[in-house]
């Protein structure tokens, strides 16, 4: 395995469980201790993680919101599946909202190889600049204030926007999904945008990783009961698909 690959993975069992031990990393990766410790210095210094005696814990900012660039590298092969199976449902002439979450960069990246002609409402910078030049894809960007952190346009310019559209298909991401609290967020002007895209949506349709379910965030998006759909990478417990079923969610994984 090369080096990067390793970092990637000690990010995303980080991103997991909010802290690692040096030990069970050098068990893991079947390398020496002195070589996951060199591996933590560099996730320090890029602002990553925070390292202690004997291992290493997230940083406060990145506990409370994962910066896109941390985003981009975890959990990569979960969130293609989830792009993958997402792109099926979409249609020749269909309208789809995008929000800013990485697999719908996975989902604009999966479209832009199909030869389905169809209108994206997005309110990522990142995806505008995937689909610019790809002249089956009508593209439709939001506008609104940038957050660099996510590489997203938020704001009430950007909510606005989106109600003078109606999509027939919406797929959003949270950052943490509970049976009880619904969809939430991390930050409250991505909240709003998500809750938005559903409000504008014919079919609402949740992306996201099996890590999500069962977490708590700060912001409300939307009730369970607002989504038709659930898109994830593997089963979910029998309490979950229970709970789904009595709120008539259509769940979808590999």
């Amino acid at each position: 395995m090369l080096a990067a690959e390793r970092r990637h993975r000690i990010m995303e069992r980080l991103i997991a469980q909010g802290n690692v031990i040096v030990s069970e990393l050098s068990k893991q990766f079947k390398v020496t201790e002195e070589t996951i410790r060199r591996d933590l210095e560099k996730l320090e210094k890029e602002g990553l993680l925070i390292r202690t005696h004997g291992g290493a814990y997230l940083n406060q900012y990145t506990a409370k919101e994962y910066p896109v660039g941390l985003r981009e590298i975890a959990y990569v092969e979960e969130k293609k599946l989830i792009a993958s199976r997402s792109v099926e449902l979409i249609q020749t002439g269909d309208s789809i909202m995008l929000d800013a979450s990485t697999t719908s960069l996975f989902i604009a990246r999966y479209l832009k190889q199909l030869q389905k002609h169809v209108t994206v409402i997005t309110n990522s910078l990142k995806i505008e600049v995937e689909l610019a030049e790809t002249e089956h894809i009508k593209l439709i960007g939001t506008g609104g204030t940038l957050r660099s952190s996510s590489m997203s346009h938020v704001g009430y310019t950007t909510t606005e926007i989106l109600t003078k559209y109606f999509a027939d298909k919406a797929f959003v991401s949270c950052t943490a999904v509970n049976l009880n609290r619904g969809l939430m967020d991390s930050n409250e002007f991505e909240a709003e945008v998500r809750k938005t895209m559903l409000q504008q949506a014919e079919q609402k349709i949740l992306v996201a990783d099996h890590t999500k379910f069962g977490k708590n965030a700060f912001h409300m998006i939307a009730d369970l009961n607002a989504i038709d759909m659930i898109i994830v990478d593997k089963p979910l417990s029998q309490e979950w698909q229970d709970a789904l079923s009595t709120f008539n969610i259509v769940l979808k994984h590999e």
